[in-house]
């Protein structure tokens, strides 16, 4: 009897010790009018959680301890992150910003000029001259998860970009590797890397259907 009072009280200790290891996040999803955004799902550092908003835009998830980024994936606006500093409480407002005429930048993608803002994010020359710069990169994914704001790699390797069709599909972007058109990019180290371009929108449009969950295009080192 003595030995089972000891081990319940153990494990009710554990039980409170894992509970104040988490943080209990009251989130509000909203869009560029001020209006609640519903069924957005939440990711915790990719990861995806049972938390969705509700008509109201609200949502409740508790956030282990070591948690850096909370991920919003809405089908109808979208990927939002931001990072995650123990807040108990965060809103979550996607933003509509269109640039004047002569804001606009062009940019050169390999197969013509589009408008800069088209580009997701965009790596002109990612420089990694030996090994000690890539020791925290295992693999691709990891490269990407680090180094590209505004996409979102899952704790499954699968790749969404903010404003492209893949939140709503959730379907792989196209992969352009030196300009050829591969089925996956697990095979290429970080190390092999030079440049990286996350295209969306229009500026998939060269790319036809293909290009509808956006255009990771990878260029490596000769």
């Amino acid at each position: 009897m003595r030995v089972d009072l000891m081990m319940l009280t153990f494990l009710c200790l554990i039980c409170s010790s894992l509970l104040h290891s988490q943080t209990k996040l009251l989130g509000k999803v909203m869009n560029f009018n001020d209006q609640p955004v519903a069924d957005a799902v939440v990711f915790l550092d990719g990861k995806k959680t049972e938390a969705v908003s509700n008509s109201r835009g609200f949502f409740e998830v508790m956030v282990p301890e070591g948690v850096k980024q909370i991920n919003i994936i809405s089908k109808k606006y979208g990927l939002l992150s931001t990072a995650y500093n123990g807040n108990a409480k965060m809103n979550f407002v996607y933003l509509n910003y269109e640039p004047e005429p002569e804001e606009i930048e062009k940019a050169s993608i390999g197969y013509g000029d589009v408008a800069r803002k088209d580009l997701t994010y965009s790596i002109q020359e990612l420089e990694i001259g030996d090994r000690d710069q890539v020791k925290g990169f295992n693999t691709i994914y990891d490269l990407i998860r680090a180094r590209v704001p505004g996409v979102l790699v899952t704790d499954g390797n699968r790749i969404y970009i903010r404003g492209s069709g893949s939140v709503g599909s959730y379907s792989d972007p196209l992969f352009v590797v030196n300009g050829t058109i591969v089925p996956a990019i697990d095979y290429i180290l970080p190390s092999e890397v030079k440049g990286i371009d996350i295209l969306k929108d229009a500026a998939t449009s060269i790319y036809g259907s293909r290009g509808a969950n956006g255009v990771i295009i990878i260029t490596l080192k000769d």
